[in-house]
């Protein structure tokens, strides 16, 4: 997963959907839990935004590298700085749209996070709702289905709770877990019209995941 570590909950929450929307996903948090959440995540790679606060980021920096030293970094600082820190890459501060192409190339040649389709036997997620092959045969989900598959089939075999959820494939904060649910039910009806059995199960208190034996 790619943590975005930033004071600015807009910047955040703007490149981690548009990443989403590209097969990366990521978790966002406050500089303040940046290590803790770095510790608690299955973290690949790091961007740490030391706008407005330079110094406070340079330290956060240093921290983590030295907590987490195979963990890639890429430092976000305003146009006029030079912060010191031992970065993978820098980049200056403008729109996310602008930064986009070099946190895709960050994410895919320092993190070797990949965009390409997700592919076992059973199960194939493309890079959009209309490559999803299930045993063969096409199955027809809205782009956020598309999305909860994705992140599931990406996090498999690991269980992802109904917060993570959330965070990874709603980042902008405006939906509700019983939406989630929705999401989820829409995801095994498509799938049941290929195979009686659920694609999508769900362990009481642990969270959701690909049944076994999918890949």
């Amino acid at each position: 997963m790619l943590m975005i570590i930033t004071d600015r909950r807009d910047l955040g929450k703007a490149l981690a959907s548009i990443l989403a929307d590209r097969g990366i996903f990521s978790f966002e948090c406050p500089r303040e839990t940046g290590a803790f959440y770095c510790e608690e995540k299955d973290t690949g790679g790091v961007i740490l935004d030391c706008v407005p606060n330079q110094t406070e980021g340079e330290v956060l920096c240093r921290q983590l590298r030295r907590a987490y030293p195979e963990i890639p970094i890429l430092v976000l600082a305003s146009k006029e700085s030079r912060p010191n820190v031992e970065a993978d890459m820098l980049l200056r501060d403008a729109p996310p749209g602008d930064l986009l192409p070099d946190i895709l190339e960050f994410c895919r040649r320092v993190c070797d996070f990949s965009a390409e389709p997700l592919s076992s036997y059973f199960l194939t997620v493309g890079s959009t709702p209309d490559e999803v092959f299930y045993m063969g045969y096409p199955m027809k989900l809205s782009p956020r289905a598309f999305h909860l598959l994705r992140c599931l089939f990406y996090r498999y075999p690991n269980q992802v709770s109904t917060e993570d959820l959330m965070a990874l494939c709603y980042p902008e904060g405006h939906e509700k877990s019983n939406n989630l649910a929705v999401q989820i039910h829409h995801i095994n009806e498509a799938a049941l019209r290929i195979d009686p059995r659920p694609l999508v199960v769900n362990e009481y208190g642990k969270g959701y995941k690909l049944r076994e034996g999918i890949l």
